[in-house]
């Protein structure tokens, strides 16, 4: 199983037709202060299964971790994908809420299927500047 697509995003929403929408893709915030909290940010991504892994659930384990590999966020579950004649695609949309940073620095969020990583996405948390 394969992650062709992973960002994050200010929102997102997969419509009835299929489609996956995105508004607000990212890769750094800033705060004043530490610790911070954020107050909203969405994880999407795609699974993509080939035949093969068809018919099978799957693990699927999301980590969001600071640059020394501690842990502010895991996440996981299992996606069950159904028995196919092609290739299937799997649009996830992840909502998190209230995510407190530490420090300042760089965090990545990792994406991990069947214990095995397929994505890795950076976001950096900068310091603002104080209004004056």
């Amino acid at each position: 199983m394969e992650v062709p697509l992973a960002v994050l995003a200010d929102s997102a929403n997969v419509s009835q037709e299929g489609k996956l929408n995105i508004l607000g893709a990212f890769n750094r915030i800033s705060g004043v202060t530490v610790p911070a909290t954020h107050p909203h940010m969405t994880l999407v991504f795609t699974l993509e299964a080939d035949i093969a892994e068809t018919g099978r659930t799957h693990k699927v384990n999301i980590r969001c971790m600071d640059e020394d590999g501690g842990k502010l966020l895991e996440i996981n579950g299992d996606v069950h994908v159904q028995q196919a004649s092609s290739t299937v695609r799997i649009n996830q949309v992840m909502n998190i809420q209230n995510l407190v940073f530490p420090s300042f620095g760089r965090y990545s969020f990792v994406i991990l299927v069947n214990n095995e990583l397929k994505k890795r996405v950076p976001l950096e948390f900068a310091a603002a500047k104080a209004d004056s």
